[in-house]
C-alpha cells in the first residue's frame, strides 16, 4: 500500500512539472465541456491568442473579455515624456478639436496608431491638460514599449485593427522587427471592451487604411463627435473618405497640412455638433 502510494505521488509531481505554461478555458455557452481559447507562453505578461478565439463573432462577450483582459491600466506614475514642456505634440489637431469643443474637460477618445504616445499625439494635449481619458491603440511592438514608459494617462492596447479588406482581413499579424505576433480585432470588440459608447474624438492614423477601419466602426452603436483622418500626399483616399462619412452623417471642418513630413489630416464633426 505504502509504494501504490508512493508511486501515485511521484506521477503527480511529474504532471504537475512537466509544463509549466497555464491553459485558460472559457465557458463555450453550447457545450460543458468549454473550450480552450488561448494560452500562455513562456513569458508571463504576453499571451498568444488562438485562432478559437479571433474566429469568434466580433460581439462575442468571451472575445471581448479577453480584450478587456490585454488593455493596459493609465500610468500612475509621473509622465516620462521627450519634451515634457511642449503643449500641442500633435500637427495642429489637437488646438482645433480643443476650441471646437469649447475646452471640454474630462472627455473621451480613441486613438488608433498612436505610435510611441508622444510624437505627433492627437490625445496627448486632451489628456494633459484636460483631463481627457481613453484608448492608445498601436500594434508595433517596439513603439508600444516606448509608448507604454511614456505614462500616459490612458489605457492602451496592443493590437492591429481587423477589416474587412483583403490585407486588413486577417487574424494576427507578425512584426519582423521582433517577430511578435499581435492579433487582429475590430472596432466593434474593441470599442466594446473599451467600454465607452460616446467618444468625443477618434484618431486615425493607419498607413492607407483608414477608409478600411473607419468601414468597421458600428456608428448605429457608438456615438462620436469628431474624427481626425490622416492622409499620405498623394493619396487616393480624400474622395471616399470624405463620401463614406457624409453618409455617416460628417462634415469635414479642416484640413491641416505638413509638407516636410508629406502628411495631411482631415478633421470631421459630427453635423448635429455644426448647428
Amino acid at each position: 500500500m505504502l509504494c501504490l502510494t508512493f508511486a501515485l505521488f511521484v506521477c503527480l509531481q511529474y504532471i504537475v512539472s512537466r509544463d509549466q505554461s497555464v491553459l485558460t478555458w472559457l465557458p463555450n455557452e453550447d457545450s460543458r465541456e468549454g473550450r480552450k481559447l488561448f494560452e500562455k507562453n513562456d513569458s508571463p505578461n504576453k499571451q498568444e491568442v488562438s485562432n478559437d478565439l479571433l474566429m469568434l463573432e466580433p460581439n462575442d462577450r468571451r472575445l471581448i473579455h479577453h480584450v478587456e483582459t490585454m488593455i493596459h491600466p493609465p500610468s500612475s506614475h509621473p509622465y516620462n515624456l521627450t519634451r515634457p514642456d511642449e503643449v500641442d505634440y500633435s500637427r495642429g489637431q489637437s488646438l482645433r478639436i480643443d476650441q471646437f469643443l469649447h475646452s471640454k474637460e474630462k472627455g473621451i477618445f480613441i486613438e488608433i496608431g498612436a505610435f510611441d504616445g508622444e510624437t505627433h499625439s492627437v490625445s496627448l494635449y486632451l489628456e494633459k491638460y484636460r483631463q481627457w481619458i481613453g484608448l492608445l491603440i498601436e500594434p508595433r511592438p517596439n513603439n508600444f514599449r516606448k509608448l507604454l514608459h511614456k505614462h500616459r494617462k490612458a489605457s492602451a492596447l496592443q493590437a492591429c485593427v481587423k477589416t474587412n479588406s483583403s490585407e486588413g482581413d486577417t487574424m494576427s499579424k507578425t512584426f519582423s522587427e521582433t517577430d511578435e505576433v499581435v492579433p487582429c480585432f475590430f472596432m466593434e470588440t474593441i470599442i466594446k471592451a473599451h467600454g465607452f459608447l460616446h467618444i468625443n474624438m477618434l484618431s486615425v492614423d493607419a498607413k492607407d487604411q483608414e477608409l478600411d477601419i473607419l468601414k468597421t466602426v458600428p456608428f448605429e452603436k457608438v456615438l462620436i463627435d469628431v474624427i481626425t483622418v490622416e492622409f499620405s500626399h498623394g493619396s487616393s483616399a480624400h474622395g471616399p473618405i470624405l463620401k463614406f462619412l457624409d453618409s455617416k452623417n460628417y462634415t469635414a471642418f479642416h484640413q491641416f497640412v505638413n509638407h516636410p513630413l508629406k502628411k495631411s489630416d482631415l478633421l470631421f464633426v459630427r453635423n448635429e455638433l455644426n448647428n
